[in-house]
């Protein structure tokens, strides 16, 4: 299923096709396009899925560049989450940052998941506060710089650049 979710999505890139909010596939997996005050997309998604399952990343990211912008995060989207906390690239990232990428099952649960949930006591599945978490922006981009943000040097690192692009746009960089 992820496979065909990434080819789908691939596809949507390299196509420049609109992707529509009706497509609940990809919305259900962790993709996220969010329209914007520009004549493109943010899109937002986790790299992992994309490592593993297709061969042509960086040609889908040179073409989802092209009149977008690209948040992505590796290994998935708790890691930008996670780093909305304090000194979370120290206390949390770096003594686990093996585990991190890898992101292996931790019972039922990745590693990145089940790491963020203990940290926050939130399900970021299920759990509506996690929304609560937007007043703490600020450690995220503070926190982000620590790692790795160039998505096109993601594979086999840490990496966000979502709190980057917040930032950008604060500053009226991203337009």
């Amino acid at each position: 299923m992820i496979t065909s979710l990434c080819d789908k999505l691939t596809n949507l890139l390299l196509s420049k096709e609109v992707i529509k909010e009706e497509d609940s596939e990809i919305y259900n997996y962790g993709f996220q396009v969010l329209a914007s005050n520009f004549a493109g997309f943010f899109i937002v998604f986790d790299a992992d899925i994309f490592e593993e399952k297709v061969k042509d990343f960086d040609e889908v990211v040179a073409f989802g560049e092209n009149n977008n912008i690209l948040g992505i995060s590796n290994p998935a989207f708790e890691l930008f989450l996670l780093l909305h906390y304090k000194d979370a690239y120290e206390k949390y990232i770096k003594p686990n940052e093996k585990e991190i990428i890898s992101n292996e099952k931790v019972g039922n649960q990745r590693y990145i998941r089940n790491l963020f949930t203990q940290v926050s006591g939130i399900n970021p599945k299920k759990n509506k506060s996690i929304g609560e978490l937007v007043k703490q922006v600020d450690f995220a981009i503070v926190e982000e710089c620590k790692i790795n943000e160039d998505i096109h040097q993601c594979s086999g690192q840490v990496t966000c650049n979502i709190a980057k692009i917040i930032n950008d746009i604060r500053n009226n960089k991203a337009i």
